[in-house]
């Protein structure tokens, strides 16, 4: 009863579930912790699951004129983002012990892309401070962050049950390969214009850092195996529950990436910063000459807004890989199919994320596998829909291919790239699987 399954390809939307983590075992157990919806044994060699996700869509920002939909946006959202992530499994073995338990052991490899802008950034850059004119704002923003991180991984995966209760943990090795941060400790902007008053404060600071590859010459960038395994190397851990209410439901809670974030230190940094503080001339009209007013404009110095340099050979930085808690209750439809229900929050720096889903695994025969359903980002009302399945080719061997929102994916024609305008992302799944599933059951 062994699963074979060869470079397939899938790209859900980020922090959701989809219709492949759901049709693939390995994917599976990585979802709901504490699942034993699996079968005897599996074997996972090359897959490969990048992920993309936007919090707008492509005509909220591309229809009309850019500056004035970005100030629409900025609006309704704290801040514009775009997040990707792939995860490349190596190789994957599950297998079920004779007292029913499971365990898994894997390799992966895998990326983080994340950028955000800040509301009030982007609020300043197409409007400007104060742009009624008069009163005051003080302006504390997060400003610009970039996370690119690639990194490898090996995991040790546990699941045992007692009774009616299941208890799964997984314990990861991660190592960070090479990567680039840009944050910004500070961007702080006063202004006062009061008629009698006007003033305008500025403090901000940039950081950027990089490990493990030369910005200035990326092909010389070379994977080795000593990668790892490194100083930097730290563990995190999965752990989650699972409890039978009838034969045919459980429901269970999944926390991920404990604690959260990956220590990289002995780096290079380097630091942009900059202040500047101006007062406007201060007169009484028929009192102060002309000349006094123009000798306080020209002794104005703006040298200080100049950014300071500032180089650390000895930086840290950390890198997200945020908490994720989730609900979820499975409900059996049968000899051979399951339905998935879920909630995932996880943490960002604006707030929690909050996103659920909702599919179906069915086997309903054994020439065709299929997995299908919803996912719903609740923070900007957005919905991914998905499908995926499983095709008989020969004895034991099956097609796997999966989409999403078909109808939004960009197309190509006249030499044009045509993006529809309630694009947030897209997913596509493709590979050969070789195996038993029958034994697949709650």
């Amino acid at each position: 009863m062994l699963i074979l399954a060869l470079a397939a390809i899938a790209i859900p939307a980020i922090g959701q579930e989809s219709a492949f983590s759901i049709l693939s075992p390995s994917q599976r157990i990585a979802t709901f912790t504490a699942t034993t919806f699996l079968p005897n044994q599996f074997l996972a060699i090359g897959t490969v699951n990048p992920n993309l996700s936007l919090n707008f869509s492509a005509g909220q920002l591309l229809k009309g004129d850019p500056s004035t939909n970005i100030r629409n946006l900025v609006q309704s959202r704290l801040y514009l983002g775009l997040e990707s992530e792939v995860d490349v499994e190596v190789v994957s073995i599950l297998w079920k012990n004779k007292k029913g338990s499971r365990t898994a052991v894997g390799m992966n490899a895998g990326s983080i892309v994340q950028l955000s802008l800040d509301r009030d950034f982007l609020r300043i850059a197409t409007e400007g401070i104060l742009p009624d004119g008069f009163g005051e704002e003080v302006v504390n923003s997060k400003g610009i962050s970039v996370n690119a991180h690639v990194f490898s991984e090996l995991y040790l995966h546990k699941v045992r049950s007692f009774g009616r209760s299941n208890f799964g943990y997984r314990i990861r090795l991660v190592s960070p390969i090479a990567g680039a941060q840009v944050s910004t400790p500070e961007l702080e902007l006063r202004r006062i214009n009061t008629g009698a008053v006007n003033e305008i404060a500025l403090n901000y600071e940039f950081t950027t850092a990089f490990y493990g590859v030369d910005p200035n010459d990326l092909n010389a960038f070379r994977p080795r195996p000593s990668m790892l395994f490194s100083k930097n190397s730290s563990f995190l851990f999965d752990l989650g529950i699972e409890q039978e209410l009838n034969p045919k439901l459980k429901i269970g809670l999944s926390v991920q990436n404990i604690p959260g974030q990956v220590r990289v230190s002995g780096i290079e940094s380097t630091s942009y910063s900059g202040s500047i503080a101006y007062t406007g001339p201060q007169f009484t009209l028929g009192q102060d000459s002309l000349s006094s007013v123009f000798n306080e404009l020209v002794q104005f110095n703006i040298d200080s807004l100049l950014p300071k340099v500032t180089t650390n050979i000895d930086a840290s930085i950390q890198i997200p890989f945020k908490p994720v808690v989730r609900l979820y209750a499975h409900r059996y439809l049968g000899e051979d199919g399951i339905l998935a229900l879920s909630a995932t929050i996880r943490p960002t720096a604006y707030g929690n994320d909050l996103r659920t889903s909702a599919y179906v695994y069915s086997r309903s025969n054994k020439l065709f596998h299929l997995a299908y359903g919803l996912n719903w980002w609740t923070n900007n009302n957005s919905f991914d829909a998905t499908i995926a399945g499983r095709i008989l080719l020969a004895p034991y061997t099956r097609l796997t291919i999966g989409l999403s929102n078909p109808f939004l994916l960009p197309r190509f024609g006249q030499g044009s790239v045509f993006v529809p305008e309630n694009f947030t992302g897209f997913s596509i799944s493709a590979g050969i699987s070789i195996g038993f599933y029958r034994n697949e059951s709650l």
